[in-house]
């Protein structure tokens, strides 16, 4: 379209941006050309196209061993007619990580708060541990109770339910 990639790509996430939240993305028209300019080293593109025209994206970051996605964004038109969703913000980049060795891929809250707007339901989660010495076990009582506690209380309310 003559359009710079930039460009393009911030009106993608512009149109996922106002779908899920009623409102225009707060990110500046420069963004992406700055993130790209001080990051490149540390960011990979997954796009998707149809017929040549780029109809979704994921950009992810890395750090250390993980690679976080930063923001999505799809042509919401073509994705009434072909699911390009789940090609753009999880088969290319799971396909991509797998054949260049990524050892993570976290894909961020706010894509399971959309997916509980979508009508997903959270599981409880339990865990079974025997130990065989009773010294041992109720070491580990204490120690994977203490853990549970950390991870539900630091990360699910905040990252999950309030991103």
């Amino acid at each position: 379209s003559g359009q710079p990639l930039h460009k393009i790509l911030l009106e993608l996430h512009d149109q996922n941006w106002l779908k899920h939240n009623d409102r225009q993305t707060p990110l500046k028209k420069s963004f992406l050309a700055e993130l790209w300019k001080m990051d490149k080293s540390n960011l990979r593109l997954c796009l998707t196209r149809l017929e040549k025209k780029i109809v979704a994206f994921c950009l992810l970051r890395f750090l250390g061993d993980t690679a976080h996605a930063l923001m999505m964004g799809q042509d919401y038109d073509c994705g009434r007619k072909i699911p390009i969703y789940f090609n753009a913000v999880y088969y290319e980049p799971i396909i991509r990580g797998i054949s260049e060795g990524w050892k993570k891929i976290f894909f961020r809250p706010g894509v399971y708060k959309a997916k509980l707007r979508r009508g997903f339901q959270l599981e409880n989660l339990y865990l079974y541990v025997k130990g065989h010495c009773k010294m041992t076990r109720k070491l580990l009582d204490i120690y994977i109770s203490m853990a549970w506690k950390h991870f539900h209380d630091k990360w699910v309310p905040p990252k999950l339910l309030n991103y």
